[in-house]
């Protein structure tokens, strides 16, 4: 009658566990395998996710910059270009008066 109860922390739990931001402690040492942090050392969680939210957003932010980013005069020359490619359609439009 004796049952063996596990607690399981959530899934989100394990996700943030699993999570290459958080430093790999081994049993065995006191210091992760980059003499981070040790087992005993307290953590602010709140600063930690921002500091991690901070630098997701940075990636993100890198990755806009480089896929939407134009510098003015790229723009300018892009328009130009625009305003003549039209210019010379209209020159070869065809007149809508009397075809006879």
């Amino acid at each position: 009658m004796n049952e063996l109860v596990i607690a399981v922390p959530p899934l989100r739990t394990w996700a943030l566990l699993n999570n290459s931001h958080f430093p790999k402690l081994s049993p065995l040492s006191d210091f992760s395998s980059h003499g981070e942090a040790s087992m005993g050392e307290i953590v602010n969680l709140k600063r930690f996710r921002k500091r991690i939210e901070r630098e997701d957003a940075g990636r993100e932010a890198e990755a806009n910059r480089a896929r939407f980013g134009r510098t003015k005069s790229e723009r300018e020359r892009d328009k130009k270009r625009d305003d003549r490619a039209a210019e010379i359609l209209d020159q070869h439009r065809l007149d809508e008066g009397d075809a006879s």
